[in-house]
Formats: C-alpha cells, sequence, structure tokens
C-alpha cells in the first residue's frame, strides 16, 4: 500500500521525457534530496529535469533512527516531486555514507582463453582480485561499485581497456566498495513502505556521486582528497594517479562544529547552530581589522534569553577554527589508519591538487582557506608521512551539468557543493554498475536484497559498454 496517493498533475515539465529520467534520492540527516536527470551515454553530460527537497525527518547522526517517519516524509517529497513535474517514479537510485562502507583493493589474475581478451576474461580477473581483498566479509557486506585501477597483459602495462588485446595472461588492480547489508534491508524496505510500485534500483556511494560530478580528470590524475563534509558524517575519498585508491567515512560533520560552539559556550544546539550559520566564519584571521570582529553574535538571541553570554564573531571564529581544526586532523589520522602499516614512513599518495569540499559543511565561510592551513600545519609537523597533500583547497563545483527550463526555481543553486551527491548519483549511476563487470552475463554481483533489477543492468551494460 502506498503511503501517497495521486493527484492531477499541474505542471507539465518534462513528461514526454519521463521514461528516459533517473530518479536520485539522498537520504542525508539534514536534508532529504530527490532529482531527476537524463544523462547523454556518449559524454555523461546531465541534464537536471526536476529538484525537490525537503527538511529531513527519522535520521538521526547518519542513521534511521524512525523507519516509519523516514518513508512518510520520502513519501510527501516524491508526492509533491510527480505532481510539480508532471511524472511517474517507478524506480529510484538511493545512497550510502561512508559510515556504511567497507573498502579494500586487490590484485587478480587470469589465463586468457583464447589468446585474445575477452569481456569474460577481464571479468574473470576482476572476481580474483575480489577474492584477494580480506578486509570485506561478504556475508555482511554486499559489494556496490566495481572500480578498474589498470590491467597488465605481459609487457603492457598501465592499461585502462585490455579487451581484443592478445595476451596470454591478463592481471586485473581493482578497488571495490561494500554496502552494510543491514543498511541495504532497511532502504529497501522504507522504499516499498512509500510505494509498492517503486522499486530502489541501486545504491550508490557518496564519495563515488560526488567525485563523478566535480572532480576533473586533472584533479584525479594529479591526485586529491574529496571530502564531503554531511551533518552527522563525512565521507572521504583518496584519488591518485587518476584511480581511487581510498573510500571511507567518519562518524563527524557540520554537527561536530556545533556541538563544539554549544559545549564550550554553554548554550543549546539550535542557539549554536543558528550563530554559526549566520556569522560562522572558519578562518579568525580573515576577520582581523574588520569593523564586524567585534560584534555580538548573541546579540538577537538575548531578547528571548538575556542569560545568554557575550561573544564576539572573532571568538565564535576561534571556536569554528579549533572545531575544523580536529575534524581534519582525525580525518588526515583516519588517512594513515587505512594504509598498509608495512609502508610506514614512506609517501604513498602524493596528492597535488590537494583538498576538494563539498556537502552542506562546505558552505561554511572561509572553510577552504582555513583547510588548506590545516593541511599546511600537519605537513609542517610530518607525524602523518605516507600522505602527502599539497595545503590547497577548494569547493567542488559541478562538471557537465546543466537545467532543464524550470527544473529548479533558483537554477544556480546547481553550483552549491551541498547538492553535489544528489545530482552526482545520477551519473556515478549509469558509469559505475557493478553488474557490468560479472563474470559471465552481467548476473552475479549482487547490489543487495531487493537493491537492482538485474535484467535491467544487463540491458544498461550492453547500450553503455563502459570500462
Amino acid at each position: 500500500m502506498s503511503l501517497f496517493s495521486k493527484k492531477q498533475n499541474q505542471y507539465p515539465v518534462v513528461a514526454s521525457n519521463s521514461g528516459n529520467q533517473i530518479f536520485a534520492l539522498d537520504i542525508g540527516s539534514r536534508k532529504i534530496r530527490l532529482v531527476s536527470g537524463i544523462v547523454d551515454n556518449n559524454n555523461l553530460t546531465i541534464t537536471v529535469t526536476g529538484y525537490q527537497e525537503i527538511q529531513s525527518r527519522g535520521v538521526k547522526n547518519g542513521t534511521v533512527a524512525d523507519p516509519q517517519l523516514l518513508a512518510n516524509t520520502i513519501a510527501d517529497l516524491i508526492s509533491t516531486f510527480q505532481q510539480k513535474f508532471n511524472v511517474e517514479i517507478k524506480s529510484i537510485v538511493t545512497n550510502v555514507c561512508g559510515c556504511y562502507i567497507k573498502s579494500g583493493s586487490g590484485e587478480g589474475q587470469t589465463t586468457v582463453q583464447n589468446n585474445q581478451i575477452t569481456a569474460f576474461d577481464r571479468n574473470a580477473a576482476i572476481k580474483d582480485a575480489q577474492d584477494s581483498v580480506s578486509n570485506i566479509n561478504l556475508n555482511e557486506y554486499s559489494i556496490v561499485h566495481i572500480i578498474p585501477q589498470e590491467y597488465e597483459s605481459g609487457s603492457n602495462k598501465n592499461l585502462i581497456n585490455p579487451i581484443g588485446l592478445y595476451a596470454r595472461k591478463l592481471v586485473a588492480k581493482v578497488h571495490f566498495i561494500a554496502c552494510n547489508k543491514i543498511y541495504l534491508k532497511n532502504v529497501d524496505m522504507i522504499i516499498r513502505n512509500v510505494s509498492n510500485t517503486i522499486e530502489s534500483t541501486s545504491i550508490v556511494f557518496d564519495g563515488n556521486a560526488a567525485a563523478s560530478l566535480v572532480l576533473s580528470d586533472s584533479d584525479k590524475e594529479l591526485g586529491c582528497l574529496l571530502v564531503d563534509i554531511g551533518a552527522s558524517t563525512t565521507t572521504i575519498t583518496l584519488f591518485a594517479e587518476r584511480n581511487q585508491k581510498l573510500s571511507f567515512g567518519i562518524s563527524e560533520g557540520g554537527d561536530f562544529i556545533t556541538k563544539y560552539i554549544a559545549s564550550s559556550l554553554r548554550i543549546d544546539m539550535r542557539e549554536a547552530e543558528y550563530i554559526k550559520i549566520k556569522y560562522g566564519q572558519a578562518n579568525p584571521k580573515r576577520l582581523e581589522n574588520s569593523d564586524q570582529a567585534s560584534d555580538d553574535v548573541m546579540y538577537e538571541l538575548r531578547q528571548t534569553n538575556p542569560s545568554l553570554p557575550v561573544i564576539s564573531r572573532t571568538d565564535l571564529s576561534r571556536l569554528i577554527s579549533q572545531a575544523v581544526y580536529e575534524m581534519f586532523t582525525s580525518i588526515l589520522r583516519e588517512l594513515e589508519n587505512k594504509i598498509d602499516n608495512r609502508e610506514k614512513n614512506k609517501i604513498k599518495y602524493k596528492l597535488d591538487a590537494g583538498v576538494v569540499l563539498v556537502g552542506g559543511g562546505s558552505h561554511l565561510k572561509d572553510i577552504a582557506n582555513l583547510v588548506e592551513w590545516v593541511i599546511f600545519k600537519n605537513n609542517e609537523s610530518n607525524k602523518y608521512s605516507q600522505v602527502k597533500i599539497s595545503p590547497k583547497a577548494k569547493l567542488g563545483l559541478p562538471i557537465g551539468v546543466k537545467a532543464y527550463n524550470s527544473a529548479l526555481e533558483r537554477p544556480e543553486e546547481l553550483n552549491y557543493p551541498d547538492k553535489a551527491v544528489a545530482l552526482g548519483i545520477i551519473r556515478s549511476h549509469i558509469a559505475d554498475n557493478p553488474n557490468q563487470f560479472s563474470k559471465t552475463d552481467g548476473i552475479g554481483y549482487s547490489s543487495g536484497p531487493g537493491i537492482g533489477s538485474k535484467i535491467n543492468a544487463m540491458k544498461n551494460w550492453i547500450k553503455r559498454e563502459v570500462f
């Protein structure tokens, strides 16, 4: 039984294209976003055909806290979206943050069957690489992304697409991302509770979604750290020499900064969030010699709560900078922990493109400037020696995205970094489907219980033949 009922369409926008659209649902702790788009299979350009967001309910600290409330919230969002954009949603792609994934890289090989490499040979090498990954327990996790790094055949190295080459042996180096099966089951259950006519076709890792939208080939080639700062969690993805090397998450996000302010000033979270959003600035040095440096950020709140302390913008900025420093130091520490311990004190990854920031937390004024300083100070201390990050930081902006007519009330919002995951899910769903690498016929790598129409995945693979 559906939680929403159909109403007469009021906004005939893109009904003629509804069959080609991908519908992406970005479930976050602060916002839930639904976006539709059409992807050009030749160059992966996205035309956004609809966008709607709603305040998140039923999600707390990145976890489903109330499945029925979340289902009701999603049902309201889908109902509004369908009426506004004159579409009927039959399938939807959802997301998973870094805290619910495991990732690992492996190397596999196979003997080429007929001395000329075919898709069968490639997929057999990939399967062998998966078997070599020891840190992903497939009883608890399902593979959602299979990302070949490179192939080798004899003296030919750094191959991107080996199919058609003559060889006796093929080696595949592959990065795998797997999602917690309990999370997959919960997402599938929630979508079924929303409507029994909507299928949850696949799930996309937030890091892959954001990377597909905002990272250039140059960013990946030079090496960069993509940091998606959500409300309750932060997802981190490392690229080096054009390949995705590390993927993980930490349970600290924008709310960590809010909590830091609240505990330091002994005020409640709502008050702390209010002054962070309205007056927050990540780098206190930017306030030096400013007329606003001594402004009392608590003045408005004190009208209803006279006991609140007097806090200047500079004092608030110092607290924010301390919180951001702690959060990014935690990210760097986790990076070190993810790297093979046998290579301690050796630089394994050089990230000359620096840090790319997306997510709602990246809206904080001057956060990129502060992150550059944090990276510089950590480089100076030489405490984290396996990853050398250039002290550069920027906000991630979408690449190859345009909006269809009235898809968004304010088209400039496409450039907001908090939209990166929602929009990126659409492109990543096309480019990163693991079923294209199954050993025989496209049916073999499960995206989880109830997640994925395998026949449709095979059709998409035949159409795209993306390697």
